[in-house]
């Protein structure tokens, strides 16, 4: 599995396992939290964003 390109990061891949709302990357890495159900995130999750999403 390869990760998204940078130039991807606005398209839709990642889904809230809460509430099942769909966030650009973009929106992913710039909160802790869920902005549709304000259900937090792993936190530890992004200790790996590098494992997940390619970055500059």
């Amino acid at each position: 599995m390869s990760t998204p390109p940078v130039a991807e990061r606005d398209r839709h891949a990642i889904l809230c396992g809460a509430c099942g709302s769909e966030l650009t990357i973009v929106e992913y890495v710039a909160v802790v939290r869920c902005p549709t159900c304000d259900s937090p995130f792993n936190e530890r999750c992004r200790l790996h964003h590098d494992l997940y999403f390619e970055t500059r």
